[in-house]
């Protein structure tokens, strides 16, 4: 609503101070501008002739006692997507601390660690070999690294939103824990 709607409608009103009743008169010379406060009239009209139904006893309070019920129960969701990040990043750093140990070529007999160790040593490595091929390709590497760049600056970006919307919503509660103490 503009500010002659507004002037047009404290006018309809009755609640015009006495330098606005100038104004009207100024603004009434402008054939758009009566047209304008017709069908303010007539909308006015419209709604002061509606008929409007009663509230039944006590639905305020009703209604009030509805909204602080419902206001203390928040239904907790489970984030399945922060949740499937954290297991991707355990397999990463598992599939690292497997690689490092792969490449290590330490020699367990001379330190008497059981032959079983070096065994499952020699398993690991044997079973690592494709996949340390594949990540020698420097392509691979070079993706893996934009990749790992991304994903870290994204999950950098959702925990900020994460921020902003978590203050924007206690901003919202405060305001409407507030209003209902009134």
């Amino acid at each position: 609503m503009n500010k002659i709607d507004e002037l047009f409608n404290r006018y309809i009103d009755g609640e015009l101070q006495t330098g606005e009743l100038e104004e009207i008169q100024l603004l009434l010379k402008i054939e758009d501008n009566v047209k304008r406060l017709k069908a303010l009239r007539v909308v006015d009209n419209s709604l002061r002739t509606l008929e409007g139904d009663i509230a039944p006893a006590g639905f305020t309070a009703k209604v009030m006692k509805t909204i602080s019920a419902g206001s203390t129960k928040i239904k907790l969701s489970k984030n399945y997507f922060a949740f499937s990040i954290n297991i991707i990043f355990v397999v990463f750093i598992l599939l690292i601390i497997a690689i490092i140990l792969s490449q290590a070529n330490l020699n367990y007999a001379a330190s008497g660690i059981d032959s079983k160790v070096n065994d499952t040593v020699n398993i690991i490595n044997k079973s690592l070999l494709p996949l340390l091929t594949f990540f020698k390709n420097k392509s691979v590497m070079f993706f893996g690294s934009s990749f790992s760049l991304i994903l870290l600056l994204g999950v950098y970006y959702f925990i900020e939103e994460h921020k902003i919307f978590k203050k924007r919503i206690e901003s919202l509660t405060s305001k409407y824990h507030f209003d209902m103490l009134k």
